[in-house]
């Protein structure tokens, strides 16, 4: 193909006449709002996967992976897509043990390489790392720090300086005179070097001698290159018909007769070379991205940070929260510009792009294309049509007629030649996105039947193509999360989010709300409201912009007294059932269960209640010999919840019958259901009727133990009452009194009576109820399961 004339001018301009170019130093503040509004401040310590994508980078990937697992920010997570052809997983796993490693079907390009690695990455940011870079060992640990004091920033990026060090070396003659530079570079150990002073030739072999002064004053000729300070020594070769001279550093390198002037490049010869950058941050000259301070020594002129117009994707720290439903890059891009066009995108979402200089990285730049080569030439060009078909107006004209170019990749390879043809098929069609799934909850960190809802409901919903995300205002562990109940969410990113706005649900296709008290709008495609205790005070468009999922028929009936009639249905958890019953039952032991998290604010489980019921049941005589396990999660974030710990292990030195299993494992929670003959629920208890907040809606422990065969004794008010009518069997009581009647007479029964048919009623709600939630959450329809309603 034919590149355009001004274009391949500016590409030679940028190439190897930095110094011509217009230097930008000022950083400007873009938005002072805008997406920003509604996210916050970063004030926990967020995961970051870190992203490198491979093109038989094998020799570049030992400098690049140790690097990163030197990071003092050692949150992270590694993520390594190879690209080509070399097997460079035996190089991946030799210094990043740990890093998920990926072989790509095909060469995918950086552009869709990349985007296949945030596929695998969990972390609420993602940094971008070329396999030709390096990072400092502090480099993320500042970009983290942008963020924490600035909450605009989609992206910070660091001061990125070139590989090693550089000095400028002047070539001097009384006449006219060229330097073979493509020889030179050949036999430096760093290829990579810039012209200050010359005139490359056409081919770029060649730099010609500029009328320049001598240092005597006199009328002569010059050629200034910067050269790195890598240990190698070229001869370089001369044409001239004077003699040359080659000064730098105080010492003189004469040509000799032949022509050669050979120039150590030991550092111990040029103690004054300093780093050269490459990316001081981006900004936009004549119309495209430019990097800023490119070829310049490093000095204070970049020390100072600030916002940008573009960013470079060299190395790059992202808010994943600025992603969602979006792709990372477009993957028609394959090669440069990509980064470019998603500046322009989340410039346009009302997004801040930083530039941190205190966050260091070192760059060796073209490791992978040669630039300059008329392949580099010809991706570079195909990235900018794209660029400006994307992000400019007006510019499909020059688009239609390169696609419409049936010689234009006929210099790439043939293996390149078809994947670029296959990406150009996409360039103007609808773009490709995968369904965005949120999930909001406040509470994760509880571990409670509410979380363990959510998390189903999201199970029944999402398939393996969709993005997922739980959201949060405070941190919480996914992996604690998903261990607690049992369920694997391999694909899900952690979203902290401290203003969860309407604003920022309208990313989602699907949104889930498992917020208790939550009055927020919902502007999603799709809403679900997860209604586990109705509260007051929803207002009118909150109820429009949802379809409510009642757990029960006594929280539907005070939603509808609170709130008026709302689109809903009843969905009872048993889908989030996770209890692992073993076949057959085992034999009951004379052991009673309660089970809830341990606090004393909310809708309290009130184990203290049910240890001192336990004592009166026991004080009636004969029943030495039972047990009590109290069992419930802590949050050791709250020091309120710990006191209430420490009273319950006051109480329960009393007797040595009681037990307190505070965090108690999922599996050791489950064999204790299996041989626990009776379980007690006692939330609600010496609670007002009307303040429906404060019982217990559904109760997923409860039905737990009756799929085990427990014995339910529960509180006459609320959801377990409602599950006791249905499955014909249990017992209600209305005081704690009460509560210690009841469990005495039925601890006096015959331990385990009647549980295979408590079992078996159990595994059938289950069984219809999971047949009516399918329905609904696919079909929008269901034949719920009937249940008696008398219960309030």
């Amino acid at each position: 193909m034919t590149i355009r004339g001004n274009f391949k001018t500016y590409l030679r301009a940028v190439l190897r006449h930095p110094f011509n170019r217009r230097k930008q130093r000022t950083y400007v503040r873009l938005h002072s709002e805008g997406a920003s509004a509604f996210y916050g401040w970063v004030v926990h310590n967020p995961g970051i996967s870190v992203l490198v994508v491979s093109y038989n980078s094998q020799d570049d990937l030992p400098a690049c992976l140790a690097s990163i697992r030197a990071q003092s920010y050692s949150k992270i997570e590694v993520i390594v897509v190879e690209n080509g052809t070399a097997d460079t997983e035996p190089v991946v796993r030799a210094h990043c043990p740990d890093a998920i490693y990926v072989r790509a079907p095909r060469n995918l390009g950086f552009a869709e390489g990349s985007n296949l690695a945030l596929r695998h990455a969990r972390g609420e940011f993602v940094a971008l790392v070329n396999p030709d870079a390096r990072l400092d060992e502090d480099c993320l640990l500042e970009l983290m720090a942008a963020f924490r004091e600035d909450s605009s920033l989609a992206v910070a990026t660091p001061k990125l300086r070139f590989w090693s060090r550089f000095a400028d070396f002047h070539f001097m003659s009384a006449g006219p005179f060229a330097i073979h530079v493509a020889d030179m570079e050949r036999q430096l150990a760093y290829r990579k070097f810039f012209t200050r002073i010359g005139a490359p030739s056409r081919d770029g072999a060649w730099i010609s001698a500029k009328p320049f002064p001598l240092d005597n004053g006199a009328p002569g000729y010059r050629v200034i290159l910067r050269l790195p300070i890598d240990g190698s020594t070229p001869r370089i070769r001369v044409k001239a018909a004077e003699p040359v001279v080659c000064a730098s550093a105080g010492a003189s390198f004469p040509a000799t007769p032949d022509g050669l002037i050979s120039l150590p490049l030991s550092p111990h010869l040029h103690p004054g070379a300093s780093f050269v950058i490459n990316n001081a941050g981006s900004t936009i000259l004549g119309g495209y991205p430019s990097d800023i301070g490119f070829a310049d020594f490093d000095s204070r002129d970049h020390d100072v940070g600030g916002h940008l117009r573009a960013f470079c994707g060299c190395v790059a720290l992202i808010k994943r929260a600025a992603l969602v439903g979006q792709p990372l890059f477009r993957p028609e891009f394959f090669a440069y510009f990509e980064d470019s066009e998603l500046s322009a995108r989340l410039l346009a979402g009302g997004w801040n792009l930083g530039y941190r200089p205190r966050a260091l990285a070192y760059h060796k730049h073209s490791a992978t294309s040669s630039e300059g080569s008329s392949l580099w030439t010809l991706l570079v060009e195909r990235a900018r049509l794209i660029y400006d078909h994307h992000v400019k107006s007006g510019k499909d004209e020059a688009m239609a007629k390169f696609l419409a170019d049936a010689t234009r990749y006929d210099e790439a390879p043939a293996a390149l030649k078809s994947v670029l043809l296959d990406l150009d098929r996409r360039i103007g069609a609808p773009d490709r996105r995968r369904r965005c799934i949120g999930v909001y909850n406040s509470w994760w960190n509880t571990f409670g039947g509410g979380e363990l809802h959510a998390l189903s409901i999201l199970r029944e919903i999402a398939t393996e193509e969709d993005e997922i995300y739980l959201i949060s205002e405070t941190d919480f562990d996914v992996d604690a999360l998903t261990r607690r109940f049992g369920i694997s969410l391999p694909r899900s990113v952690k979203l902290i989010i401290h203003k969860v706005s309407p604003q920022f649900t309208s990313q989602f296709d699907v949104f889930v709300n498992a917020c208790y008290c939550s009055g927020l709008i919902s502007r999603a495609k799709r809403s679900y409201y997860l209604v586990s205790f109705p509260h007051r005070g929803l207002g009118a468009e909150a109820k429009a912009s949802y379809h409510f999922l009642f757990n029960s028929a006594f929280t539907k009936k005070w939603a509808d007294k609170i709130w008026g009639r709302v689109r809903g249905e009843i969905i009872y958890p048993t889908h989030s059932l996770a209890v692992d019953v073993r076949e057959p039952l085992v034999a009951k032991e004379k052991i009673v269960v309660t089970v809830g998290r341990i606090t004393r604010s909310g809708h309290a489980k009130n184990p203290d209640a049910v240890i001192e019921a336990f004592f009166m049941a026991k004080q009636q005589g004969g029943l030495d010999d039972w047990r009590l396990c109290v069992v419930g999660s802590v949050d050791a974030s709250r020091p309120e919840d710990l006191l209430f710990l420490d009273d319950l292990k006051r109480m329960a030195a009393r007797d040595a019958s009681v037990e307190i299993l505070a965090d108690c494992p999922k599996a050791d929670l489950d064999r204790l259901l299996e041989r626990a003959a009776i379980y007690v629920q006692a939330t609600g208890l010496n609670q007002p009727a009307d303040a429906p907040e404060n019982h217990e809606h559904f109760g997923i422990a409860t039905l737990e133990a009756c799929v085990c065969g427990c014995f339910p004794v529960v509180y006459h008010l609320g959801g377990p009452a409602e599950l006791v009518a249905t499955l014909g069997t249990g017992a209600v009581y209305e005081n704690g009194r009460d509560m210690a009647r009841v469990l005495a007479a039925r601890m006096r029964e015959a331990c385990g009576a009647d549980s295979d048919a408590l079992t078996e009623a159990a595994r059938k709600f289950c069984a219809d109820n999971a047949v009516a939630t399918r329905k609904l959450l696919t079909e929008g329809k269901t034949d719920e399961p009937r249940v008696r309603e008398e219960v309030m």
